[in-house]
């Protein structure tokens, strides 16, 4: 990870870690959703982390996952209240109907316990663009433009982006469910700026891309990716979470 998104995770970690506090004194039973070969969030004082993913060797090559499942996301069933931290980092892009995943995560944590999730930004023009083109670009994107070697680095995954994971539209099922935002921050892929780096777009071009992207998609071209940590509250869920869950997918042009 670049320095620059390693400070916003930092910062990330750095809230859940303040809000975890009463709950550590037992150790914490942490699940990763979509873990990958490498943690990207770490909880300080888990004693028992169960990685989820759907790459053996790379759950096998994670050093920090005690539990490895290889399950996807959408297999995934955790009881409810039967863990105290969560992390999804760069996975629900990736999975039909994110917002049914969000509500079984959210249901899962004990009264204090805190969510940590990463997302594309669905209105931003690099998700447009990964959303709208074929996977073979992706891989020849990889490959090419990013200079990424498959057999080191492995192939990008299948892209859904489903609208409602939308900061916005995750703020307010969040609520739904009885989670409270406690950080959130926006910012870009390093991806997008080593191809900017590449064609030159900076400055003055750069400024000129950004605003027209505000004009025409009502969104910064610069906030490419959206990190949050919610907590889970005393406040009970604002409704059935069947009735919530199908009012989110039904609101798709809201926010």
């Amino acid at each position: 990870m670049n320095p620059v998104s390693r400070a916003i995770f930092d910062r990330m970690e750095a809230a859940a870690d303040e809000a975890l506090a009463p709950l550590r004194r037992n150790g914490l039973t942490v699940v990763e959703v979509g873990c990958g070969q490498q943690t990207n969030v770490v909880f300080e004082g888990a004693t028992r982390v169960i990685g989820v993913d759907v790459d053996q060797p790379a759950l096998v090559a994670n050093t920090t996952v005690t539990d490895p499942v290889i399950l996807s996301a959408n297999e995934l069933e955790l009881a409810p209240e039967s863990v105290d931290a969560i992390s999804s980092i760069f996975t629900l892009e990736h999975v039909e109907e994110p917002d049914v995943v969000f509500g079984m995560l959210a249901r899962a944590l004990r009264p204090g316990g805190v969510l940590v999730i990463a997302v594309p930004q669905v209105r931003s023009p690099k998700a447009i663009i990964t959303k709208f083109t074929p996977q073979s670009f992706h891989e020849w994107f990889y490959r090419r433009a990013l200079g990424r070697d498959p057999g080191a680095h492995g192939t990008p995954f299948d892209t859904v982006l489903d609208p409602a994971i939308a900061p916005e539209r995750l703020r307010r099922l969040a609520t739904a469910l009885g989670l409270d935002v406690i950080a959130e921050e926006s910012f870009e892929d390093n991806k997008q700026r080593q191809v900017r780096t590449k064609v030159h777009l900076n400055g003055r071009a750069w400024a000129a891309t950004r605003a027209i992207s505000r004009a025409l998609l009502r969104h910064d071209a610069a906030d490419t990716d959206y990190i949050a940590v919610y907590r889970r509250s005393d406040r009970a869920p604002s409704g059935p979470v069947g009735d919530l869950l199908q009012r989110q997918r039904e609101r798709v042009g809201i926010g």
